[in-house]
Parts: structure tokens; C-alpha cells; sequence
């Protein structure tokens, strides 16, 4: 007889995410009228929040 073992959740998780980053996000596009996007960048500093966030999780090449 023999016995099947299920991957646990988190190798289940890790294979997805292997999966997925053939889909990385090169781009983004933010569509906002010139006032919000002053206060974006003054407020939030959105650029640095997601070189963070990219330098964070190791990846090399945040989006531009």
C-alpha cells in the first residue's frame, strides 16, 4: 500500500510563489491628477516605500 503525503503549507506557499515570480511587476503606472501625485510623493515617498518593501523581501529589481 502505498501512502501519499501532501506538501505542507508552507512548501505549498514557497512553490507558489516560485511560480509566480516568472510574473514579476516591472511597471507601474499610477493615474492621479498633478495634486495627488505632489502629495504622494510628499507625503508617502511612495518611490522609497517600494525600494523598501522590494529590498525587504531580496529581490533585486523593484519596478519603475
Amino acid at each position: 500500500m502505498t501512502q501519499h503525503y501532501s506538501a505542507s503549507p508552507a512548501a505549498s506557499r514557497f512553490k507558489l510563489f516560485h511560480e509566480l515570480m516568472q510574473h514579476k511587476v516591472r511597471h507601474i503606472l499610477l493615474i492621479s491628477t498633478p495634486y495627488e501625485a505632489w502629495i504622494m510623493e510628499q507625503d508617502c515617498r511612495l518611490s522609497e516605500q517600494i525600494v523598501h518593501e522590494y529590498s525587504g523581501l531580496n529581490l533585486s529589481h523593484p519596478p519603475g
